[in-house]
């Protein structure tokens, strides 16, 4: 995959978070205005993408690029998929279910929909995240070393 150059630029950038000193207090209120709708970290948050106590033991290198390329690499689970009924809505998100009568999409935010299969006209993947690119606008390199930090510190 073909990684456009601005995302490259916003990763070098970044890189000085990896390195500062982070205030996980801080960061946790990065985690919530900005991770808190997609990622459970302890108790708080959404089960849509991964559990950030199971990413943070990736190290800080591997978790800034995760939020800064988050289409680099995508476990299979957590690829997105568009469906599109009879009906003509569109619905984007990662399978929850899938049988032989419906399908049922995790969406942003956490919510849920089912779909029965009778009513599907057709179902794409870009193999892509569901997490859009852009998370860190508006974040300095220490918001990014406090947010680095509050994951790490996750029990």
């Amino acid at each position: 995959t073909v990684i456009p150059p601005s995302r490259e630029e916003t990763l070098k950038k970044f890189q000085p978070a990896i390195t500062l000193k982070g205030d996980p207090i801080t960061g946790q209120n990065h985690y919530i205005s900005r991770c808190m709708a997609c990622h459970r970290a302890g108790t708080m948050g959404l089960q849509v993408g991964p559990d950030l106590i199971t990413v943070k033991t990736k190290g800080r290198d591997a978790l800034l690029t995760a939020i800064i390329e988050p289409h680099k690499e995508v476990a299979p689970q957590f690829i997105a998929y568009t469906l599109s009924t009879k009906d003509g809505a569109t619905f984007t998100g990662i399978v929850a279910q899938d049988d032989a009568s419906s399908v049922t999409l995790k969406m942003m935010g956490g919510l849920q929909q089912t779909i029965q299969r009778a009513n599907i006209q057709g179902t794409q993947s870009s193999g892509q995240s569901l997490m859009p690119e852009g998370i860190e606008a508006g974040m300095s390199e220490q918001d990014m070393a406090d947010l680095l930090t509050y994951i790490e510190d996750l029990k």
